[in-house]
């Protein structure tokens, strides 16, 4: 039942985001802005420290934690890449970055784009990471070093992480995942059951991974979904997805009109 309320609430996101366009255009080297969207506004707060909701998403974690396999780490550790090809397992080895010039360059704008609206709000809510609330709780692999400040600024500071970790709600990672689903469907539709679950996927490993809690999670999701329904307002992002449409089914193989 939750699973379905969350879909249910994804699919009416790109008629809410409506909602939240500034009549202001994104300039040429944007999709989207800070000046179109606020995630404040968008987004319910994270839950408070020491609430109710924070020990529901502590207590996920640590029950996905215990029944985390050895293959089920190595997933989430592959995850943290933040790559659109880390779908290339739905789409198959021809999609990868050397062969698709137009498509990395445009989808990597995507990239930067998503990750400046997405830091940006972290930075104002300042929601430590949950290996930080409660130490039972064990990233997998090197994931911990992976979120560490490559400058003074942000987050706890520790031995491992000297210039403080970088905060977590929403997930950015998952935002991007969601973001990719929804671009890559767009572009292959004859994949989109696969192209979905993968970026569902892609989400959850933050949790397996330990290093995000479920509520970063939808959160990230949330953030992902309203602001590709804004890029898909803005006519320079329509034109080059039509591009690199056009290059990604020719490399794939694939008609150039889908069905």
């Amino acid at each position: 039942m939750a699973g379905e309320i969350t879909m249910r609430r994804l699919l009416l996101l790109p008629f809410i985001a409506l909602v939240f366009v500034v009549p202001a255009l994104a300039d040429d080297l944007h999709y989207v802005t800070a000046a179109q969207i606020n995630l404040v506004q968008v987004l319910p707060p994270p839950p408070a420290p020491g609430s109710d909701a924070q020990r529901r998403d502590i207590a996920t974690m640590l029950a996905v934690q215990r029944a985390r396999t050895n293959a089920a780490a190595a997933r989430a550790i592959a995850d943290d890449p933040v790559s659109v090809f880390r779908f290339a397992d739905v789409l198959g080895p021809n999609f990868n970055a050397a062969g698709l010039p137009k498509s990395a360059t445009f989808l990597d704008q995507v990239r930067r784009d998503i990750d400046a609206l997405t830091s940006e709000t972290r930075n104002y809510w300042h929601r430590e990471r949950a290996f930080l609330i409660d130490r039972n709780i064990h990233p997998a692999g090197r994931l911990q070093q992976g979120i560490c400040n490559g400058e003074p600024g942000h987050g706890t500071v520790a031995p491992s992480c000297p210039n403080g970790f970088k905060y977590s709600y929403p997930s950015g990672h998952t935002a991007f995942g969601t973001a990719m689903a929804i671009i890559l469907a767009e572009m292959i539709p004859e994949k989109r059951a696969a192209l979905f679950a993968r970026g569902w996927e892609y989400g959850e490993n933050r949790v397996v991974g330990g290093v995000h809690y479920p509520t970063d999670v939808e959160a990230g999701r949330i953030a992902g979904a309203v602001i590709v329904a804004l890029m898909m307002q803005n006519e320079h992002f329509r034109a080059d997805l039509a591009a690199a449409t056009a290059e990604l089914r020719k490399v794939l193989g694939l008609p150039a009109e889908s069905p």
